[in-house]
C-alpha cells in the first residue's frame, strides 16, 4: 500500500484542537473521524499503543463505512481503505480519502486540515481557481 508519513512539531491549537472544544464549529466539508485519547502521560508503551490501535481500528472502519467498503478489519486487515490519519499527544483523526487530487491540487494529512504544501505558484493558482472547499470535497468524502 502507498503510505507517507510527516511528522512536525505542533504549535498552537490546530482545526481539530479547535473542534473539540467548541460545540458550534462549522462542519467541515468532508467526513472525518476525530477522538481526544486521553492516554495518560504515565501508560506504559504496552498500555499507550493497545490504546491508540482500538482507537484507530474504529476510525478506519467509520471510513470505510464512509466509502461504503467492507470492513477491513473484518474481511483483511492488511487491505485498509485510503485514508489520512493525523495523531498529536491529544488527539487522533482519520479522514477518508477518495482521490489523491484533483489535478494537481493534491493534499496529504497537513493538507486536509489546510496547511497546503505546494510545488510551485501553478498550482497556488489552481487552489485559489478551485477554492479549497471543493478540492476537500473532492479528495474526501462530502459531509454535505
Amino acid at each position: 500500500m502507498h503510505k507517507h508519513m510527516q511528522v512536525f512539531e505542533k504549535h498552537g491549537n490546530m482545526l481539530p484542537d479547535l473542534l473539540l472544544q467548541k460545540d458550534d464549529m462549522p462542519e467541515l466539508p468532508y467526513h472525518y473521524s476525530l477522538r481526544a485519547h486521553e492516554i495518560s502521560v504515565a501508560a506504559t508503551s504496552n498500555e499507550a499503543a493497545t490504546r491508540l490501535r482500538s482507537i484507530y481500528a474504529g476510525h478506519v472502519r467509520l471510513a470505510a463505512r464512509s466509502l461504503c467498503a467492507p470492513d477491513p478489519m473484518e474481511a483483511e486487515p492488511e487491505k485498509v481503505v485510503p485514508h489520512n490519519m493525523i495523531l498529536t499527544r491529544e488527539w487522533i483523526m482519520t479522514i477518508p480519502r477518495r482521490k489523491a487530487g484533483v489535478g494537481a491540487a493534491t493534499a496529504n494529512s497537513a493538507g486536509m486540515l489546510g496547511l497546503v504544501w505546494v510545488p510551485g505558484e501553478e498550482v497556488v493558482d489552481l487552489w485559489e481557481q478551485l477554492g479549497p472547499l471543493e478540492v476537500w470535497k473532492e479528495l474526501g468524502v462530502p459531509s454535505v
